[in-house]
């Protein structure tokens, strides 16, 4: 992978906190084409380890969260979204940053940084709904305090709101989707280059109809502690097969379809259920076996929480 080659767009994703990824020109405007970028080289940017510690900073387990950029204004808001059962019990949370030096480009290195529960407490953002595993972390003021006292600047590659599927982009998407998951299953990551696990699936269910009448489509992967928070996107570079169009060239298209969450199990009694993912793979009992498929917040509840993110931030 030569990440060098694609410097100057990575940097400008991660620096300056906006997407400079580009509409495409075809004749509905599928936001999620981007020209002249292969992303490939960005994904493992997008995401970020959670460790959650006790009191005594020992590690209880672990989950996955994503970088999401939005905006008030000019004022960029630069946030980690996860699953609210992610963090509920962490007495603190360790967070692995990208970083760079400012002032030498080449000076690459990983940050830590742990967040109490008492400041998570107060920063938090959820979504507005209890039933809705999403919650973000504000990290503007980690990002602020990093530069200041340690002259480093964070490198993160932000999903936006343009990798949500609209009715154009749900228009050339089909039921059955090849997806991709990117994270940490079993706390499993590249500890020497800060990078996520990226596994592939498919699409279980239609991503743009709502199962069982929720906001959530099943995918078919194995489903693994430490997955929680995870991002599922459809990512096409070279060629591009939408329904009714193929394009080849030097375009990408990603799609942010959702969020992973639950999974379904058979106990002992061979009955199938539904569970939260466990932060600590220790909690999953030996009787329950795992059948593969996995459920997943639609991204169209991030919007929600985008909403509710500006309204919080208006209110500081």
């Amino acid at each position: 992978m030569n990440i060098l080659k694609y410097l100057k767009g990575i940097l400008y994703f991660l620096a300056l906190f906006i997407s400079s990824w580009t509409y495409a020109q075809t004749p509905n405007n599928d936001k999620t084409i981007i020209n002249g970028l292969n992303v490939n080289d960005l994904i493992p940017y997008t995401t970020i380890r959670i460790l959650i510690l006790d009191k005594e900073n020992k590690e209880i387990g672990s989950g996955t969260g994503f970088f999401y950029h939005t905006k008030l204004d000019s004022l960029g808001i630069p946030v980690i979204l996860t699953n609210k059962h992610v963090i509920k019990n962490a007495e603190k949370i360790s967070l692995v940053f990208h970083v760079k030096t400012i002032g030498d480009e080449k000076q690459r290195s990983n940050e830590i940084v742990i967040i109490s529960k008492e400041v998570l407490s107060k920063t938090l953002i959820n979504h507005p709904i209890d039933s809705i595993d999403l919650v973000a972390i504000p990290i503007a003021s980690i990002m602020e305090e990093l530069k200041i006292k340690k002259g480093k600047e964070t490198l993160f590659t932000p999903f936006t709101n343009q990798f949500i599927p609209d009715s154009i982009t749900n228009s050339y998407m089909f039921p059955i989707e090849e997806i991709f998951m990117a994270g940490y299953p079993n706390g499993l990551w590249d500890q020497i280059n800060n990078f996520p696990i990226i596994k592939k699936g498919v699409t279980a269910t239609d991503p743009r109809i709502s199962f069982n009448g929720l906001n959530q489509f099943l995918i078919s992967m194995s489903c693994i502690p430490g997955s929680s928070g995870s991002p599922i996107f459809i990512l096409n570079t070279g060629v591009i097969v939408r329904k009714g169009n193929v394009s080849t060239g030097t375009s990408s298209r990603l799609v942010l379809l959702g969020i992973f969450f639950k999974y379904y199990y058979r106990n002992e009694n061979g009955i199938v259920t539904i569970a939260n993912i466990p932060t600590n793979p220790q909690l999953i009992s030996n009787t329950k076996l795992s059948i593969d498929v996995g459920v997943a917040i639609s991204s169209k509840e991030i919007l929600i929480l985008e909403n509710e993110i500006i309204k919080v931030t208006k209110q500081k």
